[in-house]
């Protein structure tokens, strides 16, 4: 600490003799009295002028990590109670709970689902693992960011992951088709498997895998294709991997302030066992 007031105090002198020099010169005037006054004045200048510039950016980070940091205690107090809901709800019904989950205690088939690998280091949150007609279950919250432009957007969806389902699923994703935006991206060589005999299952939605091979074998099933146009609710996605069965939603996501900074929310538990019914009826009848 003392060593970096004396490192102020000489750059001061410095800076002080600098403007004093600098006055000299410039100036006509020999009478050292108002010399000096000229340096102080400038010296005066040079330190407020410090300061503005530093010290206004300085202020400016301080007030907006004061602002970051009383809307997060504001948020984490209205999220609590919907947080200690599904705590209760997992004590009460044997089934394990977790904050938080990141990419190297997840288990490892997590990997292996893109919906849930958007971001180069991926958290879940409120994380529920449990039991339901024999098969094995995770509910949690994801956030991701997509890349536009010049800068990135943020995303929050609940997803529910069925796994030990005994069916083998060929790897796929399937989602609502956007006539217009999956229109221009079809141009540009986005895939999209159709079936020319199923125009209501190829209008209705994108599917898309690594092996188009097996992902046709699957869904030549006519059985397969009507148990998603008859299922199917509006912005749910899907994927699989092996035995696992994912739903993802994001219509669910509830923040409890609307605000131009996007913050993490939470899917109310009444939710998650929505998309958990949901999903289970899907893999009851995939069967």
């Amino acid at each position: 600490m003392i060593d970096k007031i004396i490192r102020y105090i000489v750059l001061s002198i410095v800076v002080f003799f600098i403007v004093f020099f600098l006055f000299s010169i410039g100036s006509p005037e020999k009478d050292i009295d108002k010399l000096l006054s000229n340096a102080f004045f400038g010296f005066g200048l040079v330190i407020i002028g410090v300061v503005v510039m530093v010290g206004v950016p300085v202020l400016i980070v301080h007030l907006l990590i004061l602002y970051y940091k009383f809307f997060d205690n504001l948020i984490e107090k209205k999220l609590q109670p919907l947080i200690n809901e599904i705590k209760n709800f997992c004590i009460k019904n044997n089934i394990e709970y977790t904050d938080e989950l990141d990419s190297k205690n997840a288990p490892n088939f997590f990997k292996e689902i893109s919906i849930i690998n958007c971001n180069k280091d991926n958290n879940y949150f409120y994380v529920m693992k449990g039991k339901a007609n024999n098969f094995v279950y995770y509910l949690f919250d994801y956030d991701y960011f997509i890349k536009r432009n010049k800068g990135s957007s943020y995303y929050q969806k609940a997803v529910c992951i069925i796994t030990n389902t005994n069916i083998n699923f060929p790897k796929f994703k399937l989602r609502d088709e956007d006539a217009l935006i999956d229109g221009i991206g079809s141009l540009f060589g986005e895939q999209d498997i159709n079936f020319a005999n199923d125009k209501k299952f190829s209008e209705k939605f994108v599917l898309q895998g690594t092996s188009e091979k097996d992902i046709r074998l699957y869904f030549n099933n006519s059985k397969i294709r009507k148990v998603f146009i008859e299922n199917h609710i509006q912005g749910y996605s899907y994927e699989t991997y092996n035995d696992c069965f994912a739903i993802s939603y994001s219509g669910f996501v509830h923040q409890p302030y609307d605000l131009y900074i996007k913050h993490r929310g939470i899917t109310r538990l009444e939710d998650r066992l929505k998309i958990l019914k949901k999903a289970l009826e899907f893999v009851e009848e995939l069967k």
